[in-house]
């Protein structure tokens, strides 16, 4: 996310003492620093909250991330699980079968 060298923290976008199911998914998976992980993810250190903007600002990453990975051919990333991901940690329930604008627009709404 930060593509700074001392992003080695690995965050779960949305937090596996909430979404176990999630904790899995690499599309779920960002690197971010230590600060980040502790203030701006977890807000005062509190690892049961979630700062729900930089939530949306990780996810927005990670699927830029996703769309890099598609567009180079590779098969590392699935888009049908980040949807599914989004579907389970919002509750909501998206078409699996959304574009990467489609969800751009989704994120950018929320």
């Amino acid at each position: 996310y930060s593509k700074s060298p001392g992003a080695f923290a690995t965050h779960h976008i949305f937090p596996r003492s909430f979404y176990f199911k999630l904790c899995g998914y690499k599309e779920n998976l960002i690197r971010i620093t230590p600060d980040e992980h502790f203030t701006k993810a977890h807000p005062k250190n509190n690892t049961q909250k979630i700062d729900k903007k930089f939530q949306i600002e990780l996810l927005k990453a990670k699927l830029n991330s996703i769309k890099i990975s598609l567009d180079a051919g590779e098969d590392f990333y699935d888009l049908k699980l980040f949807i599914d991901m989004l579907n389970k940690g919002f509750k909501i329930d998206l078409p699996d079968d959304l574009s990467i604008k489609d969800l751009e627009n989704f994120l950018n709404s929320r």
